[in-house]
């Protein structure tokens, strides 16, 4: 064929082409044409869906439908994660048929626990690894779900790691990879023990279980990360006051109790912890504390807080386990100063009644006794009680403070009847003088007739006055 006639030909064929072209586009422009839906046109030569196995081909154009039909819309895309979500395989498998792309809609299906559907997903070209790399990917998304794990996995699924299964609350994954041999010492890629990792980021039954299962494979109840203890996590969680609802076994204070039973060492700190709860939960934490190893100095720090809080309840038990007095730092105010200037009665007998010591009130400081009465100046009945309370413990009322000073001089010069009827009586000597000073003398010099007339009572004797 020459060049001339095929060119011919070519020119026959695209002036038929534009007349057919130019034919449609009026009858178009005849019937009204309507704006376009807000659609996305998907269709591939092989099944008419990218990616979809099955999916129905596009219909073929006609003169009396000219255009291709369009593709799924944005809310088919939603109703199709809406199906999976609901394990509905028939409206799936409707809107694949529709066009609709399946891309991560495989994690949806899983958390459904629709076996089937996953399987029909993975037939149809959804890969059983999709997702892997989520925080929470579909194998755990499917943790309940014994027989969608099952085919995920039985499909090439990876487990994921037990850090991850961990910080999601999966347990049945878990037994899964500890049964496989994870190591229950395992941390996070930031180094954090996994157990640490289950006690915080988990709550209730769940909790429980991997806690438990983690313990029995060998994780330590005493490892340390950043400070913190598998311990003092749960005892935050125990004072958060977050688990009212919990049921017993699955509560923060039974995890408590559940370290504590496997080696958790109990420091100062965990004592200190237990005693910030509110009242209900605070007597049966420190009972599940110490019943456990309590180290020596640890009571010793949760009675300087006790004093410091007015606790006593809390001191009374404390001193049941005993406390370490000789490890009270000689340069610290101890916890008997604290209570006696804040004239807690309650928490000084309490003290005095586990052996704290009342001779020295710190590296410069006075007797407990003397401090007592200092702290009674004002007279008022507390502490004038706490005075009482030091004597009938022991402590002597002729014992002389760093300045040489007794308590019964104390009082008289401060002007305290009451404290100085109460030293009397006690056995205070009323001559024992100070720089050459007696208490009356003191007292005289202070214009304190009160104490001048009670002491004189008692044998005080005035120096006579000079003759001039």
């Amino acid at each position: 064929m020459s060049r001339d006639s095929a060119a011919a030909k070519i020119a026959v064929v695209v002036g038929i082409g534009a007349v057919a072209f130019g034919i449609a586009t009026l009858r178009a422009r005849i019937a009204g044409d309507k704006p376009k839906p807000d659609r996305v046109q998907i269709v591939t030569a092989a099944t008419g869906a990218p990616g979809v196995t099955g999916a129905a081909p596009a219909e073929a154009a006609t003169a009396e439908n000219p255009r291709t039909p369009l593709g799924p819309t944005r809310a088919d895309r939603i109703q199709l994660m809406e199906a999976c979500l609901e394990g509905d395989q028939a409206k799936v498998e409707a809107l694949v048929l529709k066009g609709v792309n399946l891309d991560g809609s495989l994690g949806s299906a899983a958390k459904s626990g629709n076996a089937s559907l996953v399987g029909w997903l993975i037939a149809h070209g959804v890969s059983a690894k999709e997702d892997e790399d989520l925080t929470v990917p579909p194998i755990l998304v499917a943790d309940e779900h014994d027989a969608v794990v099952t085919m995920l996995l039985a499909k090439g699924a990876h487990e994921p790691t037990l850090a991850k299964a961990v910080a999601v609350g999966a347990p049945k994954a878990v037994a899964r990879l500890l049964a496989k041999g994870a190591s229950a010492t395992s941390k996070t890629a930031e180094g954090e023990p996994v157990l640490m990792l289950a006690i915080r980021d988990t709550a209730g039954a769940k909790r429980r279980v991997i806690v438990d299962a983690l313990l029995k494979a060998g994780a330590d109840a005493s490892t340390k990360y950043d400070d913190d203890t598998p311990l003092s996590i749960a005892l935050a969680s125990a004072v958060a006051r977050t688990e009212d609802t919990e049921k017993a076994g699955d509560r923060a204070v039974d995890l408590v109790g559940k370290l504590v039973a496997k080696g958790a060492k109990v420091d100062g700190d965990a004592l200190v912890a237990a005693m910030g709860a509110e009242e209900d939960k605070r007597t049966a934490l420190l009972d599940v504390l110490l019943a456990g190893t309590v180290e020596r100095s640890a009571t010793l720090r949760g009675v300087t807080y006790a004093a410091d809080t007015h606790d006593a309840a809390s001191m009374k038990k404390l001193a049941a386990k005993g406390i370490a007095w000789p490890l009270l730092d000689p340069k610290a105010t101890p916890p008997l100063a604290n209570a006696i200037v804040g004239s807690d009665v309650a928490m000084v007998k309490a003290l005095l009644d586990a052996g704290a010591p009342m001779d020295r009130m710190g590296e410069d400081g006075d007797t407990a006794l003397l401090a007592a009465v200092a702290a009674a100046a004002g007279d008022s009945d507390d502490s004038v009680r706490v005075v009482r309370v030091l004597l009938e413990h022991g402590a002597s009322a002729n014992k002389r403070g760093r300045d040489g000073r007794t308590a019964l001089f104390a009082a008289a010069q401060q002007g305290s009847e009451a404290l100085v009827t109460l030293l009397v009586s006690k056995g205070a000597r009323v001559d024992d003088a100070v720089d050459g000073m007696t208490p009356i003398e003191a007292a005289d010099a202070r214009g304190h007739d009160g104490v001048v007339k009670l002491l004189k009572a008692r044998g005080g004797k005035l120096k006579k006055a000079p003759i001039d």
